[in-house]
């Protein structure tokens, strides 16, 4: 569930036709908010009884609009001169923040107007789904953290089991002691007063004890962290961001015309995948990572010019993904979008026309801010999507390199 709010101003317009002066107020809306109720995540409850904790389902927007300057407008009608003034950002500017709101898409596809919800583009969603199956394939940092936390745990055995080493070494060496390493401590106590070297070796026993308890609960320790679950993640994200179209939308209702645009929007899609290691099936995982599970893949590999294929439409990468969850069982996942906009309007007040000489518009800022998450119920799917930018990074001089390269067969 979630809250819809709804912050308002007192917008106005001033009308002096040169008779009277009228003036005219209402209150309009200011910006829209959808808050969301706090929600609390499930667990997933592992074999040595370690917890973990679920993503959830999440939503929240924010859409509202900075008012700017104000519309002022001369003119004259017959002898009078006419003058008409609104308020900063214009009188019925909060238009945009309905249906009436102008169209102006960009880049990403996910915004159509900046007052509604945010869509997932597919392509999007494609290329982070996609990255995150195949960083889940390669994961390595959760074994790594576990076998590192292993090993300071097997570190800390040093240190008593040096000192009952040291001690049982002196006891050995001590030819006094030797005839009592074979009697129990009840033997040596029941002779009555003890002798020297029977305090001397008591002192010993009574100081081992506490070392291999020491040892024991170590010991212990690292039996519980090698139960524990093998926990692999893998994360793949998309982002686009550029310029969007101008939209403009004739309010014939409220006499006024409101422009937007260009805005800049930045759209960013995010995947989050956790799997742990089927103790059943962990031969597959080994297979995938070493490249043989997939035939596909290695077949596409042995394509001509496959690689620079992939610049444009990565069809290797998606090949690849199709077997990253090979030896791994699900446990949770999510998909976000978090969008932003924000670019200037033009309001318009029409009703000033019939006399208008010159004018100058009322004009703002609007803006949006949203996010929103939901969680996955199995491994999904890698799908296609074209790249915004194939020649990223260090493409240009390969793309150079195989220009160069093929220009050899066309010496006469």
């Amino acid at each position: 569930m979630a809250t819809y709010r709804q912050r308002q101003r007192t917008v106005t317009k001033v009308i002096d036709n040169g008779l009277g002066v009228y003036p005219s107020s209402r209150v309009g809306t200011l910006g829209n908010d959808l808050v969301p109720d706090k929600v609390s995540g499930g667990f997933v409850t592992f074999d040595d009884g370690s917890k973990f904790r679920l993503p959830t389902s999440y939503s929240r927007r924010s859409v509202w609009i900075e008012p700017g300057g104000s519309q002022n407008t001369y003119g004259r009608f017959g002898p009078y001169t006419q003058h008409a003034t609104t308020g900063p950002g214009g009188y019925d500017s909060d238009s945009l923040l309905t249906q009436n709101c102008p169209s102006t898409p960009g880049p990403s596809g996910a915004l159509s107007k900046f007052s509604q919800d945010a869509a997932f583009p597919q392509g999007m969603k494609n290329e982070a789904r996609t990255k995150a199956l195949l960083r889940l394939a390669d994961a390595k940092a959760g074994i790594g953290e576990d076998l590192a936390t292993f090993r300071q745990t097997l570190g800390m055995i040093h240190s008593p089991a040096s000192a009952l080493a040291g001690s049982l070494r002196a006891a050995h060496a001590d030819k006094s002691l030797r005839p009592l390493l074979t009697r129990t401590l009840r033997d040596i106590r029941r002779e009555g007063p003890l002798k020297t070297a029977a305090r001397k070796y008591l002192e010993y026993v009574y100081g081992w004890k506490p070392l291999v308890e020491d040892i024991h609960g170590i010991m212990t320790l690292m039996k519980a962290q090698g139960q524990r679950p093998l926990l692999l993640h893998g994360s793949g994200s998309s982002k686009v961001r550029g310029p969007t179209k101008v939209g403009t939308f004739n309010d014939v209702s409220n006499k006024c015309i409101n422009t937007v645009g260009p805005c800049v929007e930045d759209v960013r899609a995010r995947c989050e995948i956790w799997g742990r290691i089927d103790p059943n099936h962990a031969g597959l995982r080994a297979l995938n990572q070493l490249g043989l599970l997939n035939p596909l893949s290695l077949s596409w590999e042995l394509v001509p010019w496959s690689f620079v294929i992939d610049w444009f439409c990565p069809i290797g990468p998606v090949l690849q993904a199709l077997t990253a969850p090979a030896g791994l069982s699900f446990v949770a996942g999510s998909d976000s979008l978090r969008a932003s906009l924000t670019g200037p309007y033009e309001s318009h007040q029409t009703d000033f026309d019939p006399w208008m000489v010159s004018s100058v518009f009322a004009n703002g800022t609007v803006r949006h801010e949203s996010y929103q998450r939901t969680t996955l119920g199995s491994f999904p799917l890698p799908g296609v999507w074209f790249s915004s930018d194939p020649f990223k990074k260090d493409r240009p001089w390969k793309a150079l390199a195989l220009t160069i390269s093929n220009l050899r067969g066309l010496r006469i």
